[in-house]
């Protein structure tokens, strides 16, 4: 196991990797010019990175900075970011010989398994490093672990799961995950060495859910007006009032959790 102040030098180290090569990837990319990154960055990805590379370079203690929070939009590239930041990690311990072990963990079995297809996309050379504990699978000794959330509640509350062998752990729509009193109970288990990440579309959801309050520290925010100003959205039309998907196909869970919830915070503010 790593420490964390290792484990946030890896993360540190692997951002500027990122940026500065302008994507996931250096296929065909020269740092002179040359041809881009078969995955490069999107604009919100990049302010992402860039927001977290100031973050760990601020001066706070080692303790501020092992947990925090990004509000990204849904559609903009959201799990390319953990995604990216969980293999440059990875690559950096190996570099130094240690074992970095991250828990990704998620709402759904079908995001389970689809996780793992976007880890793979993102960072093929992980192909034999990912393991899945849910819907039947139970793999916990691979470099990165894909669980559902009630697989890593009961992992932690049975002790199997703590800081003693989770180096990273990462909310994937954490908005929609366990209760807050819960989660601050769970997140106890990882205080004294696991660095802890979360990333939603809507960090405020309801009273019992609510990432501002478990993850502390607000790395960085996008709007979805912005995100669809600056035109990575251009599948949604937005206005004032509402918003109308028009594509692609598949509408997701956390794109209605954050639209509605926009939504009721107009209509109180209009009303009020």
């Amino acid at each position: 196991m790593t420490n964390r102040i290792n484990t946030l030098g890896y993360l540190q180290s692997g951002i500027e990797t990122i940026l500065s090569r302008r994507g996931f990837d250096d296929k065909g990319h020269s740092f002179t010019g040359g041809l881009s990154p078969e995955y490069p960055l999107r604009p919100t990805q990049k302010e992402a990175f860039e927001a977290y590379r100031d973050f760990l370079r601020d001066d706070t203690p080692p303790e501020h900075k092992q947990s925090g929070y990004f509000e990204i939009p849904t559609g903009v590239g959201k799990t390319g970011v953990f995604v990216g930041l969980v293999n440059e990690a990875l690559k950096n311990a190996r570099a130094e010989g240690q074992k970095l072990h991250s828990v990704i963990v998620v709402p759904t079995t079908t995001l389970l398994h689809q996780t793992r297809k976007d880890i793979l996309k993102f960072a093929p050379e992980l192909v034999d490093h990912v393991g899945l504990y849910g819907d039947g699978h139970k793999s916990l000794h691979k470099p990165v672990t894909v669980m559902t959330y009630d697989a890593w509640a009961s992992l932690t509350e049975q002790g199997k799961l703590n800081h003693t062998n989770v180096d990273l752990l990462v909310f994937d729509e954490a908005h929609r995950a366990t209760s807050e009193r819960r989660a601050d109970n769970l997140l106890e288990a990882y205080g004294n060495g696991t660095v802890h990440l979360a990333f939603t579309a809507t960090a405020h959801f309801d009273e019992e859910k609510s990432v501002e309050k478990t993850h502390k520290n607000q790395i960085f925010y996008k709007s979805l007006p912005n995100a669809v100003k600056g035109g990575e959205l251009a599948n949604y039309i937005h206005s004032q009032l509402f918003v109308i998907r028009v594509k692609p196909l598949e509408l997701t869970d956390e794109f209605n959790d954050a639209t509605i919830n926009r939504l009721l915070r107009s209509d109180l503010r209009t009303c009020s």
